[in-house]
């Protein structure tokens, strides 16, 4: 064995709204803010594989308690891009959004 672990989807903790805590430990390495509090407690992760090369990744706040304006966030992930990729290619997209039920095509932000 080589050491490394393949993420697959378990059926049922695919979308935001039967994501598990314990996936969150399984995807993230680390999660760290400069807020007063710290990072929020997730309510939960979820993982989905719309293609064999893409994944989706996301995290789960309670209502009225997720990330504020005006901070630092910063979250390791545990994975490697392998050899799927090629030099230049993008390889992570965040999606910050507020509300995934009652707009889920709005996004707050976005990153590469």
């Amino acid at each position: 064995s080589d050491g490394k672990e393949e993420l697959l989807e378990t059926a049922g903790d695919t979308v935001p709204e039967t994501a598990k805590q314990t996936w969150c430990g399984s995807l993230f390495k680390e999660l760290w803010s400069n807020g007063a509090d710290g990072f929020p407690l997730p309510k939960g992760c979820y993982l989905q594989r719309p293609t064999s090369k893409s994944w989706i990744m996301g995290i789960v706040f309670p209502a009225a308690s997720g990330l504020e304006r005006d901070r630092t966030y910063q979250m390791v992930l545990n994975g490697v891009v392998g050899d799927l990729s090629n030099k230049g290619d993008e390889v992570l997209r965040l999606v910050v959004m507020d509300d995934f039920k009652l707009r889920p095509f709005h996004a707050i932000e976005m990153g590469r």
